[in-house]
């Protein structure tokens, strides 16, 4: 089974998951400051059912988003083992490496 790898971004936060059956075409998050707050979820359904498009990403995008998602939560002084679940998929835009920000901008 292909797993497939997207993300959505408001311009400041990125989110974004991993799926082996599902196709996602928008997701939805609120903000407060520089986090999101509450869930963030993602939509077969193309806008504007989600408040942002979701886009599909590589596989190495994917696992640049994850790197700076673990340094997020160790910055945050919490155990990845217990903060990394698809709903704390998230970074912050401005943390993003030079590498993984050069494919947020495709």
């Amino acid at each position: 089974m292909t797993i497939r790898y997207f993300k959505a971004t408001d311009g400041v936060i990125t989110v974004f998951r991993a799926s082996a059956t599902r196709v996602y075409a928008s997701a939805w998050f609120t903000t407060e400051g520089n986090r999101p707050i509450g869930d963030i979820g993602f939509s077969g359904k193309p806008l504007p059912l989600g408040k942002y498009p979701a886009v599909e990403i590589t596989k190495a995008e994917y696992e640049a988003l994850q790197a700076a998602k673990l340094e997020r939560v160790k910055a945050a002084g919490e155990n990845p083992k217990w903060a990394t679940s698809p709903q704390s998929s998230w970074v912050r835009n401005a943390a993003l490496t030079e590498a993984a920000h050069s494919f947020s901008a495709s």
